[in-house]
């Protein structure tokens, strides 16, 4: 016979998929009887000595032990048997928190040697002629690695009260009769800082869930009506959802569930954020039978991907040639100290040369963040094969969607330009420095490669706000302006134009941030 209630936490376990029984009981919450209001009660005592006056003192566990120990929690009753088909509900308990022993009292003078003893969760939908249990198709649990959710989910058990000749009072320990899973989902390092398990969906080909009568053995499956064969499990709240971890770390993020006991093909669908990115993770478990009173440990390395319509925030954005992105350095970007000529990691690259329009004078070539960006008269070779305005393609930047971009033609996919000519270096330019794009999306996109309007940083707007995600865009070239020490060229657009040009502001446009460095994928902006 195993105890009674909700198990709160697991320690880790080195396999993948593991099961194991829950524990015997451990030592009651130290308090005393309580006086009845009126009439004549019965105690009933779980994980206690019922002929201990006052009960045996221990301490409350807050955490599920090796063996998987379970606990009460507030608003938890039993149901007693008294005759052949009478159930009789407990007139009140000690349970003041989460605790592993508690005493009922249930009304009448009760004189038997035993009687059967029933919990069927916190559902409501028993009476003293029928039990019943409701194991949910939808699961909320809120704090990772807790399952207080249970009482609601359809945990329920069983158990024969024993009475005791000293007190006349009853003991009994509870065997539950639902199966349980503990869901454990985790990725690789360089990916687990940025998931979040907003929830989980198991699909089985048999019954999951639904409503069961509730008896002597347990749940009465074929009796289920409202049956389903998934089951969700919401994690988190307020619309956060549990972290994920580098490695199988049940505390970060353990989803605990109730589900109908039996031979079950399982298939997991975890559904989480990565990067603000929603994205989903299937795997499936072979048929196996999940019993009664057991728990299941499924651990799953979690199969997403950064793509290259991902970008971070905010370490896209750079003076021009910085070393460093606009914010480096700097924990609190509302607050933050801005880039500033005291700052050598982040300000703009100082060099200047006698020639602004091609990168083949190392002198005047960048050689920072943006070393692989197009040259100025490579950015001009771009404009010369036309470009189109995208308002529908979707991308992410820092976890929130927008649209708004540019399709320009791939570099070996342009014609006319020199001989030899690549982004970088460039010997002469197109003479076209202003177009006007097409709306929509190039029917060949496999010929163009996509620029988000990301906006940018504007020192003459004080550097601290981000302006124009969404309907504008700043992508820097290589080539400074050897007329303008402060300023360098770049590409600029929005719907209406789409413009090569560098000119001044109040510190020089070098120190704007705008787009440099490379895609989240590792490869250039400028394909």
């Amino acid at each position: 016979m195993k105890t009674r209630h909700h198990f709160l936490s697991l320690p880790l376990l080195l396999s993948a998929f593991w099961f194991g029984s829950c524990s015997e009981n451990t030592l009651p919450n130290g308090s005393d009887d309580p006086t009845p209001d009126d009439g004549v009660v019965t105690r009933f005592c779980s994980g206690t000595d019922p002929n201990a006056t006052p009960p045996l003192n221990g301490p409350k566990k807050t955490s599920m032990d090796a063996e998987g120990s379970f606990y009460w929690t507030l608003g938890d009753k039993i149901w007693v048997k008294t005759g052949s088909s009478t159930y009789v509900q407990d007139d009140h308990s000690n349970i003041n928190a989460t605790q592993p022993s508690a005493d009922f009292w249930i009304p009448g003078n009760l004189t038997e040697q035993s009687y059967p003893v029933y919990y069927t969760g916190q559902n409501d939908l028993s009476t003293s002629s029928q039990l019943k249990v409701k194991i949910a198709d939808r699961q909320v649990q809120r704090v990772s690695n807790n399952s207080e959710h249970f009482a609601v989910s359809g945990d329920c058990g069983i158990a024969t009260a024993e009475k005791n000749t000293n007190n006349n009072a009853y003991s009994f320990t509870l065997t539950h009769k639902a199966s349980y899973l503990i869901l454990v989902p985790f990725a690789d390092q360089e990916e687990a800082g940025s998931i979040y398990l907003d929830k989980v969906t198991v699909t089985s080909n048999n019954t999951l869930c639904g409503t069961y009568t509730f008896d002597d053995n347990g749940i009465n499956t074929s009796s289920v009506t409202g049956g389903g064969k998934t089951i969700t499990l919401t994690t988190g709240e307020s619309g956060y959802g549990f972290p994920v971890g580098v490695a199988q770390n049940q505390v970060k993020c353990g989803g605990y569930m109730v589900i109908q006991p039996g031979t079950h093909t399982l298939t997991f669908t975890y559904h989480v954020r990565y990067m603000g990115v929603p994205m989903t993770s299937t795997h499936t478990v072979s048929a196996r039978e999940f019993a009664v009173n057991k728990y299941y440990r499924v651990a799953h390395k979690l199969n997403v991907e950064r793509t290259e319509f991902m970008f971070d925030f905010p370490d896209t954005y750079y003076m021009w040639d910085a070393k460093q992105w606009y914010w480096y350095g700097q924990s609190n970007l509302t607050y933050g100290i801005i880039p500033s000529v005291n700052d050598p990691d982040r300000w703009f690259n100082t060099i200047t040369g006698t020639t602004a329009h091609q990168a083949s004078n190392s002198a005047c070539r960048a050689d920072g963040s943006a070393r692989n960006m197009p040259c100025y008269n490579a950015m001009t070779w771009y404009l010369s094969a036309g470009a189109y305005w995208d308002n529908t393609t979707v991308w992410y930047l820092g976890g929130d969607a927008h649209t708004g971009g540019l399709w320009l033609k791939r570099w070996n996919k342009i014609s006319g330009k020199p001989g030899g000519a690549s982004i970088t270096n460039c010997a002469s330019a197109s003479g076209t420095t202003t177009i006007t794009p097409t709306a929509g999306k190039p029917s060949n996109t496999a010929d163009y490669f996509f620029l988000p309007a990301l906006g940018h940083y504007s020192r003459e707007q004080g550097g601290m706000s981000l302006s124009g995600v969404g309907t504008t865009g700043y992508y820097w070239s290589s080539s400074p302006n050897a007329g303008l020490a402060d300023d360098a060229y770049n590409l600029y657009f929005y719907s209406g134009v789409v413009r090569v040009f560098s000119y001044g502001s109040s510190d020089g446009y070098r120190s704007d941030g705008c787009i440099a460095g490379k895609r989240p994928n590792g490869t250039n902006w400028f394909q």
